[in-house]
């Protein structure tokens, strides 16, 4: 009911509290791919490619396992054209690798598949790409190759 000012307590155990309001984190822009080797739409890419995918802040390396396809576009869905495909990331540089650890076939439409589940550091989702979800279901990012003839 009112506020009123008191003595300094005799207790020497008690100090006055300091209050200190907490920094709200500002999160910048969420986390989107900014280049990639090769490059998207890229013709005749050898046989034995592997791809690299740059990103625009630091991704939290974790929520790449089992977030990373590599298909072909005239996949059936039955079985993995890739079972042994192999997923890095060099926080350094921002980079994802994937390796196929597999010949490519030639004359092949091959698409780089980002899923949703992709985060930055900070927590937040991928940038997902307008259609994306609607040509694989939970995909944020799907980048498109066609291998050489041989």
């Amino acid at each position: 009911e009112k506020i009123e000012l008191a003595d300094k307590p005799e207790d020497k155990d008690l100090e006055p509290v300091k209050v200190v309001k907490p920094k709200e984190l500002t999160l910048g822009p969420p986390p989107e791919v900014t280049f990639s080797l090769p490059l998207p739409g890229e013709r005749d890419i050898s046989l034995d490619s592997e791809f690299h995918i740059q990103f625009s802040s630091s991704m939290k390396a974790e929520t790449f396992n089992r977030n990373v396809d590599l298909l072909y576009a005239d996949d059936d869905g039955i079985g993995n054209p890739f079972p042994e495909l192999e997923v890095s990331y060099d926080r350094d540089s921002r980079t994802l690798t994937v390796k196929p650890n597999k010949q490519l076939e030639p004359s092949k439409e091959i698409e780089l598949i980002l899923y949703d589940a992709i985060e930055d550091e900070d927590g937040q989702k991928i940038v997902a790409e307008p259609g994306a979800a609607d040509r694989e279901p939970g995909a944020a990012v799907i980048i498109s190759f066609r291998t050489a003839r041989r």
